[in-house]
């Protein structure tokens, strides 16, 4: 099994390794570059300690920050998928409203041709009404 990246990253970094390549040494040199950095020489205890902190400060440094990183993470990505969710039911939602919009307002466009039909009937009788009162008299 692989070691995490991380680990690997902290581990050339507290104990050699060609990280940091292109910061400044204790003794004013210049690290090679990245570029340069081929050859896997483990650098003398000089060149590694570019901090005056202790090891074990630096490593309980890294870790909380580490810790806290993935902590941030996770967090974003529940907050994320949380608002997936609210996006999809949202949709969903959006989408049941709209066909019942829809649904509404063909029954509307139904009931005022039907009101139009009984309007008109209504003008008939009314005429037909009319006309019989005039032939009474």
């Amino acid at each position: 099994m692989q070691k995490p990246l991380y680990r690997t990253s902290l581990y050339l970094f507290l104990y050699g390794g060609n990280q940091g390549a292109g910061y400044p040494l204790n003794d004013g040199s210049k690290r090679e570059s990245r570029m340069e950095a081929t050859s896997q020489e483990v650098p003398s205890e000089a060149a590694t300690s570019i901090f005056k902190s202790p090891r074990r400060m630096l490593v309980r440094f890294f870790r909380k920050s580490q810790q806290k990183w993935k902590k941030k993470a996770m967090e974003r990505r529940a907050k994320i998928k949380s608002l997936e969710h609210k996006v999809r039911d949202i949709d969903g939602s959006r989408a049941c409203w709209k066909s019942k919009v829809q649904q509404l307002e063909a029954d509307k466009r139904a009931l005022e041709e039907r009101a139009r039909v009984a309007e008109a009937e209504r003008a008939q009788l009314q005429a037909k009404i009319e006309e019989l009162e005039t032939k009474k008299t």
